[in-house]
């Protein structure tokens, strides 16, 4: 066997200025879009759970579209030039490989995404929050938004491996942002069995009328997505390592 380090291999593979640019452009866009919430006012009782509930719903359209992105790409890499071929007749563990690539891009993502709650933080204090941070709900928050991730990361790697038309992953990740953001208007029921949806489970503050006028309720947290997500990560990453891939 080739005495090879697959990580760094894996590194080289890839452009350090194109995932800066991917971040920066998902930061601004993300954080940029829940800044408005503070035109309700910062002083407001719920505004860190008011911040946190928008991003939350971006992720319905924009986390699909990321995700199934870079596990296209990273996937492609070895199709384009059939790589594939000559890591197996270099003796090296097929699930070694799927390993690598699958945590290489999931590494990214987890600092991307604690990138944008930090600077979510920055930004609201900066412009004028007062009140404490909710460290508690925001570390479950996180955890559970790394959850939900990881699941879809998991699904759109196999779909990736499985299936060589690169728009495939794609497609789905459009029509399951869609279907993501329709069931979780339309019927919290059906959230329970759609991945993409699973990011509207971490909207905190229910909106009713009380004799006339809107008031805010934070609801608790909901645990259902973060289990149902490692449930659902753990199948396909399973699956995906089980994928024969031509060479």
């Amino acid at each position: 066997m080739m005495n090879i380090d697959l990580n760094q291999l894996e590194r080289s593979k890839y452009s350090s200025v194109m995932f800066i640019i991917i971040s920066v452009i998902i930061l601004i866009v993300n954080v940029g879009a829940c800044i408005p919430i503070l035109g309700n006012g910062v002083e407001s009782e719920h505004i860190w759970f008011s911040l946190m509930d928008a991003f939350a719903f971006f992720q319905l359209i924009l986390a699909p579209l990321v995700i199934a992105s870079l596990y296209t790409l990273c996937v492609q890499v070895e199709n384009k030039h059939n790589m594939w071929k000559i890591i197996k007749s270099s003796g090296i563990d097929l699930n070694r490989v799927f390993h690598i690539k699958f945590w290489f891009i999931q590494k990214k993502l987890i600092a991307l995404y604690l990138l944008q709650l930090l600077t979510l933080i920055i930004v609201g204090k900066s412009l004028g929050i007062q009140l404490p941070i909710p460290w508690l709900d925001l570390g479950f928050y996180a955890l559970s938004l790394i959850g939900i991730n990881f699941a879809l990361s998991a699904v759109h790697y196999y779909l990736a491996l499985r299936f060589e038309n690169p728009m495939l992953g794609m497609a789905i990740a459009v029509f399951g942002a869609l279907s993501g953001i329709g069931f979780s208007l339309i019927s919290k029921m059906l959230t329970y069995f759609v991945p993409y949806s699973w990011y509207s489970f971490l909207i905190r503050i229910q909106h009713n009328f009380v004799d006339g006028k809107l008031t805010q309720h934070l609801i608790s947290p909901n645990i259902y997505p973060l289990l149902a997500s490692i449930i659902l990560g753990i199948i396909f990453y399973q699956l995906g390592q089980k994928v024969e891939v031509e060479a």
